[in-house]
C-alpha cells in the first residue's frame, strides 16, 4: 500500500501539512510586519531634500528595524563612472576607506548598479567576488542583499545590507518596496542639489520652498 493511502500515515501527513501551513503564515506575518516598518521609514524621509540625511535614515533603519548588522548606501556620481558612499550604519559608520568610491561595474556593488539587478546571498564568506573574506568570517556575516535604486531606467544608487543570519527571499521584496520610495526621495534631493549648484546665491531674493519643490518635481517628472 502506498504511504499516502495508509491511514497510519495520516497523522504524520497532517503534522507535516500543519507545519508547512504554519511556516507560510509566519512568513506572511513577517512580511506584513516588515512592510509596516517600511511605511514608518518612508514617513521619516517624506519631504526631505537632503541626500545624506535620506541615505542615513535608510541605512540606520535597516540596522535598527530590520535586524541587519551593517548597511550602506552609494550614490552614482554625475558622470556615471563611479558610485560614492554617502551613508553607513551598524558595524562601520565611516564613509571613507576602500569602498568610499566604487567604479561602475566593479565589485558586487558596482555590478548591481551597472546591471540594475538586485542580489541576495546567504553564504557571503564563500562568494568568490568577496574582497575581504576574513572580515566576513570575523564578523559572522552570512546574509548580503544589494538593491539598485532606479529612477525611470536610470540608476541613482545602490543600497546594501548585511546580516549575521540568513536572509529570507522575501527580504528582497521588502527592499524593493523601500527602495521604490527611497529612489524618488533621493532623486528629488539630487535634483535639488544640482539646481542649487546652478542658481546664483541671492539670499534676499531666494525662491520660496514651494517654488523650489515645484522645480524639482518638474525635473523628476513627478509633476
Amino acid at each position: 500500500m502506498e504511504p499516502w493511502l495508509d491511514y497510519r500515515y495520516q497523522p504524520l501527513l497532517k503534522h507535516r501539512r500543519s507545519r508547512s501551513e504554519s511556516s507560510i503564515l509566519l512568513d506572511s506575518a513577517r512580511l506584513l510586519f516588515d512592510l509596516q516598518q517600511v511605511s514608518q521609514v518612508v514617513q521619516t524621509i517624506s519631504g526631505c531634500l537632503e541626500t545624506r540625511e535620506i541615505a542615513h535614515h535608510l541605512t540606520a533603519a535597516l540596522v535598527t528595524q530590520f535586524d541587519c548588522v551593517f548597511a550602506r548606501l552609494w550614490i552614482v556620481e554625475a558622470d556615471h563612472t563611479a558610485l560614492r558612499l554617502v551613508a553607513s550604519s551598524g558595524l562601520h559608520t565611516h564613509i571613507n576607506g576602500s569602498f568610499a568610491r566604487v567604479p561602475m561595474g566593479a565589485y558586487k556593488v558596482g555590478k548591481i548598479a551597472q546591471n540594475q539587478i538586485p542580489f541576495l546571498s546567504n553564504r557571503l564568506a564563500d562568494e568568490p567576488w568577496v574582497k575581504d573574506r576574513e572580515w566576513a568570517i570575523a564578523n559572522q556575516i552570512q546574509g548580503f542583499a544589494g538593491y539598485p535604486l532606479v529612477a525611470r531606467d536610470r540608476v541613482v544608487g545602490v543600497l546594501a545590507a548585511f546580516s549575521t543570519r540568513p536572509m529570507a527571499p522575501e527580504f528582497l521584496e521588502v527592499l524593493q518596496v523601500l527602495c521604490m520610495t527611497a529612489t524618488i526621495a533621493l532623486d528629488a534631493a539630487l535634483q535639488m542639489e544640482q539646481w542649487r549648484s546652478t542658481v546664483p546665491m541671492r539670499p534676499a531674493h531666494q525662491l520660496p520652498l514651494s517654488d523650489q519643490l515645484a522645480t524639482v518635481l518638474q525635473s523628476t517628472g513627478l509633476m
